[in-house]
């Protein structure tokens, strides 16, 4: 269990980000991801990947990640669906440990060549034993990182640290939730939304939405995680079960919400 939550510290405390597709083009998604990311205060480095200039938001840019020697710890894919896949590549020949892939256009399109994408995109990540987040996600949030890499508004709002985390479905949840909290007064520690689940198909979604938001030198400040999930999602077993599996995998140190449609419940709770 603890080399599986090092697999997925490059996603959430990475030292060295690239963004795969960066444009100078306010509005473009490879801009508002680059500038979201410097806005939120990361410390480490931020690399834009474009063959089409030689900057981005006052950094250099490179052609491709392989001109790169130093280690990429997390790439955010900010490409079309097929251009995608073929950046997911370069990444892992590159060694690049963790990506993100934004784009939509895959097996949430619900036509033959988008699920044929995601099995290519499957397959390329199983073969370099990366961890990738999407596709079809807006990102991913970890404030005590400082680390805010996606394309919602609120990637680029000021955001103060809590005791919350959430793993989710929805991309646009993160917008809606962050400003009640905000709003309230009340800090995130962490945002997850899983998309499509590419990289996790073959595992149990709340193990790793719960892995998901334990990593971290600061899991032990999360008092609360929750789970957004829909009724008859590929993957995910029935509540029972992942309960279960839950509790067999982690010594649960907080309270775990599920929401499905329409309601509310304790998936697990901590052990009285």
């Amino acid at each position: 269990m603890p080399d599986l939550i090092e697999s997925l510290r490059p996603l959430f405390e990475p030292k060295h980000v690239a963004i795969i597709g960066a444009s100078r083009t306010p509005g473009k998604r490879g801009h508002t991801v680059t500038r979201n990311l410097m806005r939120c205060g990361f410390g480490g480095r931020i690399t834009p990947i474009n063959p089409a200039t030689v900057e981005v938001e006052g950094l250099a840019c490179y052609s491709s990640v392989a001109e790169l020697t130093e280690q990429i710890d997390c790439a955010f894919v900010a490409l079309p669906a097929e251009k995608a896949i073929e950046a997911v590549r370069q990444c892992g020949l590159a060694g690049v440990p963790a990506v993100v892939v934004g784009a939509n256009g895959f097996s949430e399109a619900g036509t033959e060549e988008g699920a044929e994408r995601e099995s290519k995109l499957f397959t390329i990540v199983q073969s370099y034993g990366m961890r990738l987040l999407g596709p079809n996600t807006n990102g991913i949030f970890n404030s005590r990182a400082r680390f805010s890499l996606g394309y919602n508004h609120s990637h680029g709002e000021p955001m103060p640290a809590g005791a919350i985390s959430i793993a989710s479905h929805s991309s646009a949840m993160f917008d809606g939730i962050a400003g009640r909290l905000r709003k309230s007064g009340v800090g995130l520690c962490k945002f997850v939304p899983v998309g499509n689940e590419a990289g996790l198909q073959h595992e149990s979604l709340a193990v790793h939405n719960t892995l998901f938001l334990s990593v971290g030198h600061d899991s032990s400040r999360t008092r609360l995680r929750e789970e957004a999930v829909y009724a008859g999602t590929t993957g995910a077993y029935p509540f029972s079960k992942r309960a279960l599996w839950v509790e067999f995998q982690l010594e649960l140190t907080h309270e775990v919400l599920a929401l499905e449609l329409r309601r509310t419940f304790v998936l697990c709770r901590k052990p009285s």
